[in-house]
């Protein structure tokens, strides 16, 4: 994930089904060395790690916890790598088993368990983040509809012929009969550029119609001057101001509150 002013963020998941595998720390925290050191992600990585004899509050371990070994290793590898563990709370009966490792824990708002659902407790983490927005940048269009169709068949009659007809080998034919047919295309095929245009996701294909009826009875109120249709226009102007800014606010309501609430 890109973020504004902050290095790119890699969130994965982990899940480690057998407690006794011993590969599985030195692999992990290979992957992460390469992931924080050669790439420069910050990263939040979480899942079941499956590590039952930790006492996250008190950063030590439970009486009578199997693979000690195991455990002390993962918990000097967080160390030896400036990681922090978010969740202290159990998640799975008495154990806490589902972890968020992280770089950069300054980023993160607050942590909280979301109970029942499944039989692991769900949890979650909000981050401060600036995402960067995606835009859609201009680009050409071909018009085919307002294509010289006539004069590009008259052209590729002239063209293509002698090329089928040469005794090249097939990566030289292929090269120049795909020459020519972009040739063709830009002489004969009338081109337009797609501004450049912003997301906003809150407007649904809905709305979308209604913004290019807007912009319809506009240029036509423009063109004819009547007074119905300017009256047409100021009424579905306002009912699509009104529409765009309820819209907008369920849209940014659905993103600060979680639905599990």
């Amino acid at each position: 994930m890109s973020c504004r002013g902050q290095r790119d963020l890699l969130i994965g998941a982990c899940y480690r089904p057998v407690v006794s595998k011993q590969t599985t720390i030195p692999e992990l925290f290979a992957t992460i060395q390469t992931l924080t050191t050669k790439h420069n992600y910050d990263i939040f990585l979480g899942g079941d790690f499956n590590f039952p004899g930790f006492d996250w509050d008190n950063m030590s371990l439970k009486p009578n916890t199997p693979y000690v070994q195991l455990h002390q290793d993962f918990l000097e590898n967080l160390t030896n790598y400036e990681l922090k563990q978010l969740i202290n709370e159990t998640t799975r009966g008495a154990n806490t088993l589902d972890l968020m490792i992280t770089n950069v824990p300054d980023r993160v708002i607050r942590s909280k368990i979301v109970p029942e659902i499944s039989d692991h407790d769900i949890p979650k983490v909000e981050l401060s983040l600036k995402t960067l927005n995606k835009y859609q940048v201009p680009r050409k269009i071909p018009l085919y509809n307002k294509a010289d169709w006539e004069g590009l068949n008259k052209y590729l009659e002239l063209r293509v012929a002698p090329i089928v007809e040469s005794k090249d080998n097939v990566d030289n034919l292929w090269n120049k009969l795909k020459a020519c047919l972009l040739d063709a295309d830009e002489k004969f095929v009338p081109t337009k550029m797609a501004k450049r245009k912003d997301s906003c996701p809150w407007i649904s294909p809905y709305l979308r119609t209604l913004i290019k009826k807007r912009n319809r009875l506009y240029r036509k109120s423009k063109k004819t001057g009547l007074p119905g249709v300017k009256e047409r226009f100021k009424q579905l102007k306002k009912y699509v101001q009104r529409q765009l800014q309820r819209e907008h606010r369920e849209y940014v309501h659905n993103l600060l509150n979680d639905p599990t609430e």
